[in-house]
């Protein structure tokens, strides 16, 4: 299975640990993910990930096009609540969400938002639920 995993700053530790926990699941897999995300995900857990250019710088757009010709089997994305009033706030970089949500409807991809979401589809790709995406 294809797995791609992006996370903004705020939420990149706890996709750190996701990884760190089922490091054995996710192994077996061709794992994905932004540039910051991905060499931290691999330090982390000595996990091989084929990484995209950072997100502003590129990133975003090779994920999304991943998604668009259906190149990829699940997508965990761990964001930031859209929250203008946040001194994190990213207009650019927060209409790359609903994007994303968009693009995995079309192409029928799992999407995780959220870490029970994202433990629910790893369990699940390693039980072979999700075999039917091959």
């Amino acid at each position: 299975m294809r797995i791609a995993f992006v996370s903004d700053q705020i939420k990149r530790e706890l996709m750190i640990n996701l990884c760190v926990a089922y490091k054995m699941l996710l192994k077996k897999h061709e794992l994905y993910a932004t540039q910051t995300t991905g060499t931290k995900i691999e330090e982390a857990t000595g996990l091989t990930l084929t990484k995209y250019l950072p997100g502003p710088l590129g990133g975003a757009e090779q994920l999304l096009r991943q998604i668009e010709r259906d190149e990829l089997d699940a997508v965990i994305y761990f964001h930031q609540a859209a929250d203008p009033e946040s001194a994190v706030y990213d207009k650019a970089h927060s209409n790359f969400f609903p994007r994303v949500v968009k693009n995995c409807d079309i192409a029928c991809i799992p999407l995780a938002t959220n870490i029970a979401t994202a433990e629910a589809i790893i369990l699940g790709i390693d039980a072979g639920d999700l075999d039917w995406r091959n």
